[in-house]
């Protein structure tokens, strides 16, 4: 009978050790300590988010000189700091005391507005304030005018004391062609209704908000 002997179960184990690769502990712990020292020295290399991209501003067409409605739209909110066509009578009242002078109330025939102006001499204010009739209180701002010391600016940064410069490029592309004078006026929107510069040795001197010339 033959007898078939069976290797000793040293050398078996001897085999699988030298066939199969193990980890050891100590080497766990090593490839632990590589990885935390990789993300340490680059703080980005767990995640790396998208940076903010601003969105692109439409570049609009600049207005053809005749067109009115576009230099009216572009000039912006007509206003100079808190003052403003429509501000409440209170509004006023309560930033500027009550006026040094009232003049007489008038009706005007064109527009058939009501009003009677109203002048601040020491803010440097002058307001047109509407009325119901020629025997109700004056309820709003119509038009108004600054000058110095007012020192509130337009939305787009324009106040008393700016350069005629800063003026043009502040509001380029809305002057209206037939009533812009250089180094006089520079009126932006329209002259039926719009923001007035008087320009005085290179800067400005008083805003006027409102339909015509002041």
């Amino acid at each position: 009978m033959k007898i078939t002997t069976l290797a000793p179960l040293s050398a078996l184990a001897l085999v699988f050790a030298v066939g199969c690769k193990t980890t050891t502990p100590a080497q766990i712990d090593d490839q632990k300590d590589a990885t935390e020292a990789s993300t340490d020295a680059d703080p980005d290399a767990k995640t790396t988010a998208a940076p903010d991209t601003p969105q692109s501003q439409p570049v609009l067409e600049p207005c053809d000189p005749e067109d009115e409605p576009c230099r009216v739209e572009r000039a912006g909110a007509y206003k100079v700091g808190w003052l403003a066509e429509g501000v409440p009578v209170a509004t006023v009242l309560e930033k500027l005391g009550e006026p040094d002078s009232k003049e007489e109330r008038i009706e005007e025939g064109a527009s058939g507005d009501i009003y009677e102006v109203w002048t601040w001499e020491s803010a440097g204010v002058s307001a047109d304030m509407l009325a119901a009739d020629m025997t109700a209180p004056v309820t709003a701002v119509r038009y108004f005018t600054v000058r110095a010391p007012f020192d509130g600016k337009t939305p787009k940064g324009v106040g008393i004391g700016s350069t005629e410069e800063e003026v043009r490029a502040a509001y380029d592309g809305t002057f209206d062609p037939h009533f812009t004078r250089a180094g006089e006026s520079l009126v932006a929107g329209s002259v039926y209704g719009g923001i007035f510069f008087r320009i005085e040795d290179g800067k400005v001197t008083t805003i006027f908000i409102g339909a015509g010339a002041e």
